[in-house]
């Protein structure tokens, strides 16, 4: 193959990896919250659900809901599965199933 058909074929490789790249999902941050009045309420009836819980920790009282898109994404750190799976079970009330990425991580 002579350089210009290599130099062909780079670029269709790094034209590849940058498409893959790009369709992989960006990891979110409080900063992508929508000002959307359906996910500020969802955000809002999950926080004030999470707060009147007696069960949660201060910790998990404290776990990021960030709602887009209708979506929700809990991030933080708890001390329980439970408390994880609690959270979750809160956002889904507000949400609706198959709307919550739970990436809450527990650290004993």
């Amino acid at each position: 193959m002579n350089k210009k058909g290599k130099t062909i074929l780079s670029v269709a490789a790094f034209l590849a990896a940058l498409a893959s790249a790009s369709a992989v999902r960006a990891e979110i941050t409080v900063g992508d919250q929508s000002g959307d009045p359906d996910d500020i309420r969802i955000t809002r009836e999950i926080r004030q659900t999470v707060m009147e819980d007696s069960a949660l920790s201060f910790t998990a009282k404290n776990a990021k809901i960030i709602t887009a898109g209708r979506r929700v994404t809990l991030k933080g750190i708890v001390p329980s599965g439970a408390e994880k799976e609690a959270l979750g079970r809160d956002a889904e009330r507000a949400a609706g199933a198959g709307n919550v990425v739970n990436e809450i991580e527990v650290r004993a």
